[in-house]
């Protein structure tokens, strides 16, 4: 499953970009010439959706007021740790969020996250992505046409997301209702150590290795024995086919800084790797 999984992800991903010379929407951000850019996905990233509110008790329910429809409930689990998280990376780099979702939707769930504009300094919406031609929708870091993209990462729990700067992007377990979930506490540390890098790509290349999905390569472990499978944790199988479920397709989150030379994240990554224990 894993090796067609990546075979599909780079024969899509390599045509897609045949036709994608240049992006047609740019963005230009206040100037902030001493921060990088982080880009944090919304949905399975930084919240979860439910499907049913009176089944699955969200952490909160939002009412959303669509134009010219009914207006809908959504039901939120809230990813733990994402205010410190946001907290700690706006000291380093300008943040934003850049979600697929429709912007009435997704600013109820960021007006709640962040009330005050205190943490998100800008947001984009599924009218900023690609539409591919089977109608899914990548961002395209190209738009951020003031920022070079050696100081621009991307979080999100779907790498075809940032499928066109493949090197930019930091995968992600996808979120849902894990109460103890701490992955945003071990992106804190992974993203101040980028803050002091020339080159994101070049660490995020060494760390990730995202680049054997998209030449077809197999990533290191991928031809592991069914027993260490079944020692990763169970997550629901995605409905979008190019949405990679990373943790899945790779190793447990603790592990995938194994390649970074920052000594700090080797510290921290074991000592989450025996908490988990």
């Amino acid at each position: 499953m894993m090796k067609s999984k990546i075979s599909f992800f780079s024969c899509h991903h390599q045509g897609i970009l045949k036709h994608v010379s240049k992006v047609s929407l740019k963005v230009n951000l206040i100037p902030c010439v001493e921060k990088k850019l982080v880009i944090f996905d919304m949905d399975e990233t930084l919240i979860h959706c439910v499907d049913d509110i009176e089944t699955q008790d969200p952490d909160v329910i939002l009412e959303i007021d669509f134009p010219d429809e009914e207006t809908v409930y959504a039901g939120i689990n809230i990813r733990p740790y994402i205010m410190e998280c946001l907290e700690e990376a706006r000291k380093h780099f300008q943040v934003i969020v850049f979600t697929a979702s429709h912007q009435v939707y997704a600013d109820a769930i960021l007006d709640y996250i962040d009330p005050n504009n205190e943490y998100i300094e800008h947001r984009l919406y599924r009218q900023h992505c690609y539409l591919t031609s089977e109608g899914y929708y990548v961002k395209d870091l190209r738009i951020f046409g003031d920022r070079d993209l050696k100081d621009v990462v991307i979080i999100d729990n779907s790498v075809y997301s940032f499928a066109f700067q493949i090197d930019n992007g930091i995968p992600i377990i996808p979120f849902y209702n894990d109460k103890a979930d701490e992955e945003m506490l071990h992106l804190v540390y992974y993203l101040n150590c980028l803050a002091g890098v020339d080159d994101v790509r070049e660490q995020n290349r060494q760390a990730f290795e995202l680049f054997k999905l998209s030449s077809g390569d197999n990533l290191e472990g991928g031809d592991q024995e069914q027993d260490e499978e079944e020692d990763l944790v169970d997550l629901q199988e995605p409905e979008d086919p190019y949405s990679l479920d990373v943790k899945a397709e790779l190793t447990p989150s603790q592990h995938y800084y194994k390649n970074t030379q920052h000594e700090i994240i080797q510290e921290e990554s074991k000592e989450f790797s025996q908490h988990d224990q």
